[in-house]
Parts: C-alpha cells; structure tokens; sequence
C-alpha cells in the first residue's frame, strides 16, 4: 500500500514558522523573549487548598509501617474494630 504525501509537511512547515521566534522579536513586533503563561481554575484552587490541609494531617512515617507491613504480608486488621470504626463513621 502506498500513502502519497497529503500535504502534512506544508502545514507543519507553517505551524513551525507561525510559533517560531527569529533575533528576540515576539510574533507582534516586540523585543523579548516570549513567555509561558498557566492559569489555574477556582476550582483547582479550592482543590489545591484542601490537599495541602490533608498533607499536613497525614502521619507519612505511620503510612511507610503500614505500607511495608502490607508489602510483607504481616499486616493485620482486626474486623471488629474496623467494624466498630465504620459504624463510628457512619454516626458522625
């Protein structure tokens, strides 16, 4: 099967030019370099805001025992209290 050249590299070509910067001038005629810019949501403030609240409540040195118990296979959890936990949630 043969694919002739449907012009893919011509408009390549001219996405590369168009975003391309030559002798520090910005596409506008202005001296610089040009910049990066990211602007982040309200929402994905809010959100931000409440992972750095759960960050500083989290025990990472708990988290390390527990997670290489797990990885060991010693482990272990008492149903009855994780039952009594549950039902604890549940109530509040």
């Amino acid at each position: 099967m043969k694919v002739n050249n449907t012009g893919y590299n011509k408009y390549i070509e001219k996405l590369y030019k168009e975003n391309t910067y030559s002798a520090g001038k910005l596409k506008d005629g202005k001296e610089g370099k040009p910049q990066d810019r990211i602007e982040l949501s309200d929402s994905f403030q809010e959100i931000k805001k409440y992972f750095t609240e759960i960050d500083s409540d989290i025990n990472f040195d708990r988290v390390s025992k527990i997670k290489d118990a797990i990885g060991s296979g010693t482990y272990k959890i008492s149903s009855e209290e994780l039952a009594g936990k549950i039902i604890q949630k549940m109530k509040e």
